[in-house]
């Protein structure tokens, strides 16, 4: 038995041609719902005039009626009144009737002179609890089914059993090819039964996911999935891809953090950055360099060539230190021809080495611009934390800062650190 409804059935329409039983049937229903609302009718003509007209919740019938017979009874009743509880009353015992008629659209059989007041009640209440079980289901199916959003259900071992319209749309894959298959195949992040443990364990969980598309591409999908415990466990999840959302917010970041013509950090978030990294080299006693280079004679590089020299200038420099750079380092562009570096786990020595190499390569680089050979040098200076272990990362920037000025005023092209300094490697001669 699957529930009982909170009201009983309001209307009953008993559908029976024999006079005699056509009273036995209403006497029945009378003592098994006696607060319904009870019609009959003698042929299904009748019937079906009725259910034109009124309401009603149960339609109580025999198969064998002058105007029908038992194989399109229940077939047209159920298509005249879909929302309505069948239940056929025959005399016929034998299993053939039995079957066609519930295929039909009948929800019980019953045998007449084998159910009494209280089986007939029992029968309609659980039918209709049953119907309305149903019902539910095939409204849930149809919010699932034609919701926007992607739907998945599978079993705690993983396994899927349902999936929706939309996420065979968003996934590119059919859903014959779907069920049966392991979630674990479709994620392209984490573990699977990790995920799985999660859910189960708070009962509900919202978060992202990227799972794998048909065309090899990858989706980031917003999760929100409910672990229900009943039959054995299962997992449904709504999704709904953010693949361009968080596309869009990674460029948002992007155009915020980075300068628009080199692509290095702009001054903002360097200065961030340069604050966060000499907290943490203090923290856990780590070296740490900030360097400082910048170009030299830029302004007549700007005045000889253009802005659009100035600005390959810029790129072309940029382009020259990244390959230097190991992953935990950051290069920003301050403004105008400055440039920054942090090098976090170096020490003062080994940032001298590497700013060496760069004004070096700057020094005996060539950029050609318009048909034309264009050089240009960097003046660099840099300031280790060792030297402050207490400063700040603006101070050690402007210490950088202040030693890339002594590096112009002994003629530019040259490194100052700490201790020793990077003599002039060519001149650089701008067009």
């Amino acid at each position: 038995m699957t529930g009982r409804m909170l009201v009983e059935p309001r209307g009953v329409l008993v559908i029976e041609d024999n006079p005699v039983d056509s009273g036995v049937a209403w006497t029945l229903v009378e003592d098994a719902l006696p607060g319904a609302r009870v019609a009959t009718a003698g042929s299904l003509a009748a019937a079906e005039g009725h259910l034109r007209r009124h309401a009603c919740d149960v339609i109580i019938t025999d198969l064998g009626l002058p105007d029908s017979d038992s194989t399109t009874t229940v077939g047209r009743l159920a298509h005249l009144c879909p929302a309505a509880l069948i239940v056929v009353l025959s005399a016929h015992d034998d299993a053939e009737p039995a079957v066609t008629a519930l295929q039909a659209g009948a929800h019980e059989y019953l045998v007449k002179g084998r159910v009494d007041a209280a089986g007939l009640k029992h029968a309609v209440l659980d039918g209709l609890a049953r119907k309305q079980a149903d019902i539910r289901c095939s409204r849930a199916r149809r919010v699932v089914d034609t919701a926007l959003d992607g739907f998945l259900a599978h079993d705690l071992g993983g396994y899927l059993f349902d999936v929706n319209t939309a996420y065979c749309t968003l996934s590119g894959y059919d859903r014959d090819a779907l069920i049966g298959s392991h979630i674990g195949a479709l994620k392209a992040d984490g573990s699977a039964r990790e995920a799985i443990s999660h859910i189960v364990a708070r009962g509900h969980a919202t978060y992202e996911s990227r799972h794998h598309r048909r065309d090899g591409g990858l989706m980031t999908l917003a999760v929100s999935a409910t672990y229900h415990p009943e039959e054995g466990g299962q997992i449904t999840a709504f999704v709904r891809d953010v693949t361009e959302q968080k596309r869009m917010e990674a460029e948002l970041r992007r155009l915020a953090t980075t300068d628009s013509l080199t692509g290095v950090l702009n001054r903002r978030s360097f200065l961030d950055t340069l604050e966060a990294e000499v907290a943490r080299s203090r923290r856990h006693g780590h070296a740490l360099v900030v360097a400082m280079l910048d170009l030299d004679h830029f302004k007549h590089l700007n005045d000889t060539c253009g802005h659009a020299g100035g600005d390959a200038a810029l790129q072309r420099f940029v382009e020259g230190v990244r390959p230097r750079l190991r992953a935990g380092d950051s290069l920003g562009r301050l403004g105008g021809e400055e440039f920054a570096l942090i090098l976090p786990e170096t020490d003062a020595a080994g940032g001298h080495r590497l700013l060496e190499r760069l004004v070096a390569e700057r020094a005996a680089d060539s950029l050609d611009f318009r048909g034309h050979a264009m050089r240009f040098t960097v003046s660099a200076g840099h300031a280790a934390l060792a030297e402050q272990p207490e400063a700040s990362g603006e101070s050690l920037l402007g210490l950088a800062d202040a030693r890339v000025y002594e590096a112009k005023r002994r003629g530019r092209n040259r490194l100052v650190g700490g201790s020793s300094d990077r003599g002039p490697v060519g001149e650089g001669a701008n067009i």
